[in-house]
């Protein structure tokens, strides 16, 4: 399937439909009703996405009209995704097997009100371990970090207006920070932004795409790992 990145979000391109795929999102469908069809395989359209999520705010989010939305309710089905960015392609048929010697961030699937989303484990900010859930999530470009692992001493002049469909409007400026992982550094001297308060008391960061996105990504959810290089 062909990628397509706008506004640095993964959106697949099937034969004939735009999909945004969301980490972030614990359910999957079009906001047409219709089944979303992958492979030869039917998944039908989960009814809490049409009650809470408009086409509009996706589309705002990402730039584009999109048909809907892949969450983790498929990606837990097909095991994950691999996303070449070189080659502009993307598959959700990962059952091969990964080159286990590309670098690698350890992951779990972590249960939330009933949904399932992927947490990163072995994470830390500046040389400080992050204790709390972090969660992946691609259908967010900027990434949030606790109060408690940001210095105001690395705060910037940089302002940011974000947009999530479900919190509205997030405005605020960044700081700069060093991520890193058990085997190394994943991005230095990055900017992140404070965790909005809504969401402080459940997780210490919500990684995007934005630190993710280099030449190659695989979500491998049977290995326990997203590889990259």
């Amino acid at each position: 399937m062909k990628l397509i990145t706008p506004n640095n979000h993964i959106v697949l391109l099937t034969e004939d439909s735009l999909y945004l795929l969301d980490t972030g999102s614990p359910f999957s469908g079009r906001f047409d009703g219709k089944d979303i069809v992958l492979y030869e395989k039917s998944y039908k359209t989960n009814p809490i996405l049409q009650a809470t999520l408009s086409p509009d705010a996706v589309t705002k989010l990402t730039g584009i009209k999109v048909d809907g939305l892949i969450g983790m309710d498929v990606l837990t089905d097909t095991n994950g995704f691999i996303v070449d960015y070189d080659n502009q392609s993307i598959s959700l048929d990962i059952h091969r097997q990964s080159d286990k010697s590309l670098p690698s961030v350890d992951i779990t699937l972590q249960n939330l009100f009933g949904s399932q989303y992927v947490s990163a484990d072995g994470l830390s900010l500046n040389g400080v371990p992050m204790q709390g859930k972090v969660v992946i999530d691609t259908g967010a470009y900027i990434s949030y970090i606790h109060p408690r692992y940001l210095s105001e001493g690395r705060k910037t002049d940089s302002f940011f207006s974000d947009y999530n469909p479900i919190l509205g409007n997030i405005n605020g400026y960044f700081y700069t920070g060093t991520l890193g992982t058990t085997n190394g550094t994943l991005c230095a001297d990055s900017l992140f932004a404070k965790i909005p308060e809504q969401c402080a008391s459940l997780f210490d960061g919500i990684i995007g795409i934005d630190k993710i996105s280099t030449h190659y990504i695989e979500l491998n959810l049977q290995d326990g790992k997203i590889y990259y290089r």
